[in-house]
């Protein structure tokens, strides 16, 4: 089990290509090197297609879900992409947009041979931190692998890099599975929306109950010979009870954040043993926080109670009203799923067979569930019962994001019925599998 001559010599032409030393990838080392590109055109060096197969990408590279968002500021990266990938001319006005990321950084690697032991990850993202870029640039990654052994259960993934990868030969040792991969173009494990705070959003805090209302207050009699006897009266309307305090409302819920955003690819596996499935996939929105409950009222005073004298009866006090209960706050609303862009995956028409894509969408995160309505306070006797609070409503669902477009040998996979399986639900992956 070996690469042939041809394989081999390929492999460390496009090492060459990238600045890496033949003699030490032969010895078995892998080379790394970090870089800027000073023009996005030059990216095209990184790439595996010649003029005919720019071509055929031209033709569908702005496909429903790229054009759909050519407003937002991605359908600039995205029609830069196009010259990149497809030869597409680029205009000017995007050029200038796209110089602030310039140069590009870029990480390219280069390995000889590459396994990856079963049930294991390796993840050859780069982060733009690496250059001392804000979180959210763009990083192009290119990988340079002679030959890939897959153990069952491994897996190579890329998370929201742009990626080139180049294999001369890729052996997977697993079984047939159908709802398996080996391959991931993952979405960044972050949201790139312009927010800040969690990827959930918070739960709103609860309303602070109101204040007990004071009794009335009371007067009093002494005993005589007569009978009792007023000898503290109070002023008018101070033996009713106070009402009370009206309850805060809860706060509203934190909305979720959108999804990673899964970037470009371009996959070249020359030779292929067992079978291989890629899988594509932007990130899933942030679920909306919860909106807090509203306070509870508090309750309205008791009136002072009736005082008979031998003058005559004096009515008990009014008792307070209970303060209204304050309302819940809203749900947050669910953060939208994040955008995945094209994926190109190159295999000779003879490995065709073998090979299955598997796209899948983002999904927008739930809305938070609106705060109860805090209780009425308990009134004083005879006083109707104060006013409860209302109900938060429900936070509004995020949007859901079509699956990534994927493209095997130029030719697009236009749904999920082009795929020889099933899509499997997407609930309670890893960020791993997101």
């Amino acid at each position: 089990m070996g690469l042939t001559a041809d394989q081999t010599r390929a492999f460390l032409v496009h090492a060459h290509n990238l600045g890496h030393d033949a003699a030490r990838l032969l010895d078995g080392a892998e080379e790394v090197r970090d870089f800027g590109l000073p023009a996005l055109d030059h990216g095209r060096v990184f790439s595996t297609a010649d003029d005919a197969s720019r071509g055929c990408r031209a033709e569908h590279f702005f496909n429903p879900t790229i054009a759909a968002r050519r407003r937002l500021g991605q359908g600039v990266h995205d029609r830069c992409e196009a010259g990149v990938f497809a030869g597409l001319p680029v205009a000017q006005s995007d050029l200038v947009g796209m110089a602030g990321h310039l140069p590009f950084p870029v990480r390219a690697s280069s390995e000889l041979t590459r396994r990856i032991p079963a049930g294991t990850e390796w993840d050859v993202s780069a982060r733009p931190g690496d250059w001392g870029r804000e979180y959210r640039d763009d990083v192009v990654r290119v990988v340079n692998i002679g030959m890939l052994i897959v153990e069952p259960g491994a897996r190579l993934v890329v998370q929201g890099n742009l990626f080139f990868l180049l294999c001369q030969r890729v052996i997977h040792l697993g079984d047939d599975d159908l709802d398996g991969w080996q391959i991931g173009v993952l979405a960044t494990p972050f949201s790139v929306d312009p927010g800040t705070g969690p990827d959930n959003g918070a739960r709103g805090r609860d309303g602070e109950t109101g204040l007990a209302g004071a009794d009335g207050v009371a007067r009093q009699a002494t005993p005589t010979l007569l009978g009792p006897t007023l000898v503290r009266d109070v002023p008018e309307g101070a033996a009713d009870g106070l009402p009370g305090g009206a309850a805060t409302d809860g706060t509203h819920g934190g909305p979720g954040r959108t999804g990673g955003a899964a970037k470009i690819a371009e996959i070249t596996l020359r030779a292929i043993e067992g079978s291989v499935t890629i899988l594509a996939a932007g990130g899933d929105g942030g679920n909306g926080g919860d909106g807090g409950d509203g306070g509870n009222g508090g309750s309205g005073g008791n009136g002072a109670p009736a005082l008979r004298t031998f003058r005559g009866l004096l009515p008990a006090g009014r008792g307070g009203r209970g303060g209204a209960g304050g309302a819940g706050g809203a749900g947050g609303r669910g953060g939208h799923g994040g955008l995945a862009s094209n994926v190109y995956v190159s295999v000779p028409e003879a490995f065709v067979p073998q090979v299955r894509l598997r796209p899948l969408p983002s999904r927008g995160g739930a809305g938070g569930l609106g705060g109860s309505g805090g209780k009425a306070g308990v009134s004083g006797a005879g006083v109707p019962p104060g006013v409860p609070g209302i109900a938060g409503p429900d936070g509004a669902a995020g949007r859901h994001r079509p699956a990534p477009p994927m493209f095997l040998n130029d030719r697009p996979v236009a749904n999920a019925a082009a795929i020889p399986f099933e899509i499997q639900p997407r609930g309670g992956m890893s960020h791993a599998e997101q």
